[in-house]
């Protein structure tokens, strides 16, 4: 009797080792996507640290977004915080620094985007908080999800650090 497939020596049928071999390698090959742990030490890069509300309970007229960003090893000199459409910012947005001090910024609000700018750029490997104050939004929605990007100085783009996931509780 013939058998349809070749064999090798272990007794698997070679099309079975090709696909084994093809899976071993690819994962083996492509990187895994890592979690961030938000830990300034770890990362360079400007990245996002912390999101939330306060109060956060979707009930409240009148809640204030903080977004937490560690400045990475180049200065940044403005930042943009995309807010969805049924989202309102009523009562500006002030910048803090680790020790609560405000820093000199300014903001403007047009079509869907917050821009802030620096009045000076925010130096490297320092923690700065940024508040949305008087945030309006419908109360239907537990997770709102705010994309942000800054400006390095001496860059004219945008980059984006990352996606602020502001959440409210029932």
């Amino acid at each position: 009797m013939e058998v349809s497939y070749l064999r090798n020596g272990f007794g698997f049928p070679k099309k079975i080792l090709w696909y084994l071999m093809i899976f071993i390698v690819s994962h083996g090959v492509v990187t895994q996507p890592s979690l961030a742990s938000g830990r300034p030490s770890e990362s360079q890069a400007t990245h996002l640290v912390d999101a939330f509300a306060s109060p956060a309970v979707a009930q409240a007229l009148n809640h204030t977004y903080s977004i937490k960003l560690h400045v990475g090893n180049k200065p940044i000199k403005a930042m943009v915080i995309t807010i969805p459409s049924r989202v309102k910012v009523r009562n500006g947005v002030n910048v803090q620094n680790r020790s609560g001090e405000l820093i000199d910024s300014s903001y403007q609000i047009e079509d869907r985007q917050i821009k802030v700018n620096f009045e000076q750029a925010l130096e490297s490997e320092q923690i700065v908080r940024i508040s949305l104050q008087g945030v309006r939004s419908p109360r239907y929605s537990n997770t709102w999800m705010l994309p942000v990007s800054i400006r390095h100085q001496g860059i004219d783009f945008d980059i984006p650090v990352g996606t602020a996931y502001i959440r409210t509780f029932d």
